[in-house]
């Protein structure tokens, strides 16, 4: 049994591909008219349909990204670098990362957040997250104390904050951490923004929040950076 928040699922084993049932469809059409919708009207900026549609692409997500392995290089450097003994995963999906974090024997806690409890029940099952490290709180409502993270992993999750929440956001995981470090969505990249993926401008959020670009670089076509406290 493993603790997402305040509920308990238990684990079934199911490997990283799911069967193609009734319901797998009914979800697919249900993400199809969500689409549909977002297209039309602001309706990704509620937080229920939010929820509701990350839930409902957590078995497909998983299916086409579950076993990518194409920013371990890159992530585990920040790793090496930060030698963090507390890490958060924010929109941890189905828990890809996981195996990663696992191979630094100095990383004590490693906590996983998503706001669609239908990927961390995936995260419980394909990689046996422990003692319930998993919690489907929004991030801007993470109620960790101050500095309690050494380091946070955003790996296209920013993206998909809307613009008038992104501060709120960005403050959360500067006040929780030393160290943020982001893949996201950036002028770099090929892909235009969609009804529920944002372009952020994120260095003068950052900054706004007493946190400077320590390192920097391009993972294929996109950029990331490692942003750090002040202080740290």
């Amino acid at each position: 049994m493993v603790e997402f928040g305040n509920e308990i699922f238990g684990g079934s084993g199911r490997s990283a591909r799911m069967p193609r049932s009734g319901a797998y469809f009914m979800r697919r059409t249900l993400v199809r008219l969500l689409l549909l919708l977002f297209r039309h009207t602001p309706a990704y900026t509620f937080p229920l349909l939010r929820r509701l549609y990350w839930n409902l692409q957590a078995e497909a997500i998983n299916s086409r990204w579950g076993r990518s392995e194409a920013d371990y290089v890159v992530i585990g450097r920040i790793i090496a670098l930060v030698a963090p003994e507390r890490i958060l995963d924010v929109g941890c999906g189905s828990g890809r990362l996981y195996p990663l974090y696992q191979s630094f024997p100095f990383i004590r806690e490693i906590w996983g957040q998503d706001i669609a409890r239908s990927a961390l029940e995936l995260a419980a099952t394909l990689h046996g997250w422990p003692k319930g490290r998993l919690v489907d709180t929004p991030i801007p409502q993470l109620a960790f104390p101050d500095r309690y993270f050494d380091l946070v992993i955003s790996h296209r999750v920013l993206q998909h904050i809307p613009p008038g929440e992104i501060v709120q956001t960005v403050r959360t995981l500067c006040r929780i951490s030393r160290f943020v470090y982001i893949n996201e969505l950036q002028d770099s990249d090929q892909m235009p923004p969609t009804p529920y993926m944002f372009k952020h401008d994120y260095v003068p959020i950052f900054t706004r929040f007493g946190f400077r670009v320590k390192e920097s670089g391009h993972l294929g076509k996109q950029t990331w950076f490692l942003f750090a406290a002040q202080q740290a």
